[in-house]
């Protein structure tokens, strides 16, 4: 009978061990989902961090595109005017020499010492082509000036 008892309490401590073991193993496999679960947001929050990051020099960049674009908008802004200028610029210019080729040929000294009355009359009607023909070109710089060069 001692042997049975002693075999019943063996028995007894193995299903007890066994009962243990399945605790513990369950036990383990609760820390190795909590371990995996815990690694999973670690990595989740790196990808949050990096994305943030991202999402940043992003920000920066289409910053540096918009000044980049009004930095072109006001270049060619600018570009335009000097072109503009550089048109007028060259219409003075063409005026002053037609000015100047009249004023030679207005003041000469010959025509206006001619005895002759004709060539008098000749160049005195030259005279007035040549001050309308100026008076025309003043007109037109007058159109430039207050449509174009004053914008």
């Amino acid at each position: 009978m001692r042997s049975d008892s002693i075999n019943r309490r063996k028995q007894v401590e193995q299903q007890q061990l066994g009962e243990e073991n399945q605790r513990i193993k369950i036990k383990l496999m609760e820390i190795a989902n909590e371990k995996k679960a815990l690694s999973q947001q670690v990595k989740l929050c790196q990808a949050k961090k990096k994305l943030q990051q991202l999402i940043r020099h992003q920000q920066n960049m289409m910053e540096n595109l918009i000044l980049m674009k009004k930095i072109t908008n006001v270049t060619s802004s600018i570009t335009h005017r000097v072109q503009q200028q550089d048109f007028h610029l060259s219409k003075f210019k063409q005026l002053d020499r037609y000015l100047q080729d009249d004023d030679k040929s207005f003041l000469k000294p010959s025509l206006l010492q001619s005895p002759n009355h004709s060539q008098q009359n000749s160049q005195h009607t030259q005279n007035t082509k040549t001050l309308d023909a100026t008076h025309i070109k003043l007109s037109e710089l007058r159109v430039y000036s207050n449509g174009q060069l004053l914008q």
